[in-house]
This record gives structure tokens, C-alpha cells and sequence, in this order.
């Protein structure tokens, strides 16, 4: 008996008759088979249907909707085309808006009719793939159940198995820390599994973050998809998202740069962050010296000392200064390997000392105030090898006798 992979819906048998000499490619294994409104579910429950091919203009457009949306439900991986010479455009968008894969007019070659089939069994493989792959995934415990996103232990095999050095983005997303008692995670991964493409990979993180693989992708485009998942959120529902270009480096470089880039957003109050892409775009392509490059390796380690015995311990002994001093005033601090930041916010008004390293002999420290007219931004550069305690004093000082007179006339 032959394989039945294609159901045609109609109510005239002998039109499929005329139609029939038009399937002659048709592999051998791949049979037809015909039936009409009343018994077209029976048949679509009981045979392996690839393809629906249904004769639009013998139903209104009440019934071919209705049939499109059970057939859809029945099976989603079944691709639909549509026979039709009387349907206006505006009813083929709808059409494909509620699910069909294509259509095509009566009078169409059998070349043409080949190729649009042929995609559509392409794709029909390709979502019976996803399904099986998916059942795979459940039987082994690396879906989560409840966001139907892949388990954070995943997220390291799967961006392995990713080629994405060329191109290719990782994002962390979180929801903002003042609302996290009073929305659900779920929410935040629903919006995530409905924006992002059939490409992307959606995965929950630890503690109500979630992680999105972008291949074949870059900052901006990320960037957008971050806005995108926010503007569905509703802006009582803020994010932050660190985004960050993998390019050639392992999973847990990536990992690192992502989550420092979230910490900043975090603190800065912005919705998305993006560390290396502001390094690259700022310095790096500005460090013309070859013997530094060289010596990276040597640069970084230097850095990593500094960082250990001047900025992080003076960064605290300031907050622990800042929190005396200013009862009303919130004082935070972070430093990573790429930014470190000094933040003091009191109402609208919010300043911080910003100290960003360029990966080899350069370190740029700024001085902003936001909400404070009368205060001028300051910027300064240090020689990595000869940056001292007295310099990071000198700048916090200054920084704070600032914030403390606009304290003042507040």
C-alpha cells in the first residue's frame, strides 16, 4: 500500500482528476489523497500527512479559516498550501498569518508545483526534527518544564556545539531588582520564547535570569531584540541584559563578560549593557602598538594586581566613608576585569566615578553627574604601569567634595 503524505480537500473529485497529472515528480512513496469537509479530520487524524493541500475557493472564508486553525492545532508540523484563483491579497496575508505554508493558482506548471512542494516537505521534516529532538531533550531532563526553555546545566554544551566565532551573540537578561517579589519569572520567559527567532536559543539561567545564543548575529541587532522583549514586558516590568560578541572566545570568557555587563547595566540603570562592544569600539582600535599587544597576557596581570590592591580596597573604604556621611543617599560599587564603577545616588540625582581598562597600557577614569546642573564631568588617563593609590585617592576626593556641595545646596 502506498505511503499517503499528501491530503487534498475539496468537494469535487474531479477536479483533483485535472490536478492529478500535475503531481507526476512526485516520489514514488508519496501518495495522494482526496476527501471533503465533512471527513477531512478523520483522515487527518488517522494518516501520516506531510502536506495539505486544500481547493480554497470551494469554502468561504469562515470555513477555510476554520479549517486552517483545527488543522494547525491537529498537527503544526503538517505544512498547508492553498489552491486558489479567486482569493484577493489581502486574504492570502491572512491566510498566512493564521498558518499556511503557500499557495498556488489551479493553472500552475508541474515544475512549480514540484518546487513548492518540495520545500514544504523540507519543512515539514525540519519540524518533525524539532519535535523528536524536543522529546529527546524532555527525556533527558534539559528542558525546564516550566518555561519550556533549555536547563542553565545545557548552556555550556550547547554553545559548544554552536559555530558562532564569526558571528554570534550571548545575552544574559534579568528581571530589575524591584519588581522581582512582585512578577514571575514565567512572564519574562514567555515574552523571551515569543521574540525570539526559530535560530535563537532561549535558556533559563540561575535566580530569574535567562540566556539567549544569537547566531548570525550582532550588537545592534541584539540591541533591538532586548528592546523589543522590554516593550512587551511593559515598562512596569523593567529588564537589564548584558549583551556581548562571542567572537573567538571560550564559553566561560563569554559568561564572565556577560554578567559583568549586566552588573552594569544593573547599576547604571540602563537596559542594556555591553562591556567589550564599548571597549572595542573606543580603544582597542586605537592601541597602534604591536609590542603591547604582544605582551597582553603581561598587561592583563598587571591590571588584575592593580584592581586587587588599589581599586577594590579603596573603592570600599570610600562606600563605607559615603554611607556615614550621606544617611539619605544610596552608595554602590563594582569592579570587574573590564569596568569598575563607584556610584553614589541620592533621589534623581546620581554620580560616579567610572574606571574603564583598554586591554593593554591604558586606563580611562571619568568623573560623571546626572541631575546635577552645575557640575562638569571630568576625564582622566593613566599609564597602567604607573597608576598609584595617590591618583585614585586624588580623583575620589574630588569626586566626593563634588557630590557633597551639590548635598548641600539640595
Amino acid at each position: 500500500m502506498e505511503n499517503i503524505s499528501i491530503l487534498f480537500i475539496c468537494e469535487n473529485d474531479s477536479l483533483f482528476d485535472d490536478l492529478r497529472p500535475k503531481f507526476k515528480l512526485l516520489r514514488d512513496d508519496d501518495g495522494v489523497w482526496v476527501c471533503n469537509l465533512k471527513n477531512y479530520k478523520k483522515q487527518l487524524e488517522n494518516l501520516d500527512i506531510k502536506i495539505l493541500i486544500i481547493n480554497a475557493d470551494d469554502y468561504s472564508k469562515k470555513e477555510l479559516l476554520k479549517i486552517i486553525e483545527y488543522s494547525k492545532n491537529q498537527r503544526n508540523e503538517c505544512e498547508i498550501l492553498l489552491m486558489t484563483d479567486k482569493s484577493n491579497a489581502e486574504d492570502i496575508l491572512e491566510y498566512y498569518d493564521d498558518g499556511i505554508f503557500d499557495y498556488f493558482s489551479a493553472e500552475i506548471e508541474p515544475w512549480q508545483l514540484m518546487i513548492k512542494l518540495v520545500n514544504a516537505f523540507r519543512s515539514n521534516s525540519n519540524k518533525v526534527k524539532e519535535i523528536v529532538n524536543g522529546n529527546f531533550f524532555e527525556e533527558f531532563d534539559i528542558l525546564d518544564s516550566k518555561t519550556g526553555l533549555y536547563k542553565h546545566k545545557a548552556v555550556a554544551q550547547i554553545f559548544d556545539r554552536l559555530d558562532m566565532r564569526q558571528k554570534g551573540i550571548f545575552c544574559i537578561i534579568s528581571l530589575d531588582e524591584s519588581i522581582k517579589t512582585r512578577v514571575s519569572v514565567s512572564r519574562l520567559s514567555t515574552v523571551i520564547k515569543n521574540n525570539i527567532r526559530n535560530s535563537d536559543i532561549g535558556i533559563a539561567g540561575k535566580s530569574g535570569t535567562f540566556y539567549i545564543l544569537l547566531p548570525s548575529s550582532d550588537i545592534l541587532k541584539a540591541r533591538s531584540l532586548i528592546e523589543k522583549i522590554q516593550f512587551n514586558m511593559g515598562s512596569d516590568y523593567p529588564i537589564h541584559s548584558g549583551v556581548v560578541k562571542i567572537g573567538f572566545q571560550d564559553f566561560n570568557s563569554v559568561y564572565k563578560n556577560a554578567k559583568d555587563s549586566l552588573l552594569c547595566a544593573v547599576q547604571n540603570n540602563e537596559l542594556c549593557a555591553s562591556l567589550t562592544d564599548k571597549i572595542g569600539n573606543n580603544w582597542l582600535d586605537d592601541e597602534k602598538d604591536s609590542e603591547s599587544k604582544k605582551h597582553f597576557k603581561l598587561f592583563h596581570k598587571l591590571y588584575k594586581s592593580k584592581m586587587d590592591t588599589i581599586i577594590t580596597p579603596l573603592f570600599f573604604r570610600y562606600q563605607k566613608s559615603c554611607e556615614t556621611k550621606f544617611k539619605s543617599a544610596k552608595v554602590s560599587q563594582y569592579t570587574n576585569e573590564i569596568e569598575s564603577v563607584f556610584n553614589v545616588r541620592c533621589g534623581k540625582n546620581s554620580s560616579e566615578v567610572t574606571i574603564h581598562y583598554n586591554g593593554f597600557t591604558k586606563l580611562y577614569i571619568g568623573i560623571s553627574h546626572k541631575g546635577l546642573d552645575s557640575l562638569e564631568n571630568s576625564q582622566y588617563e593613566f599609564d597602567l604601569k604607573s597608576f598609584s593609590e595617590r591618583d585614585l585617592n586624588r580623583i575620589l576626593k574630588k569626586f566626593l567634595a563634588e557630590f557633597e556641595q551639590s548635598f548641600v545646596n539640595d
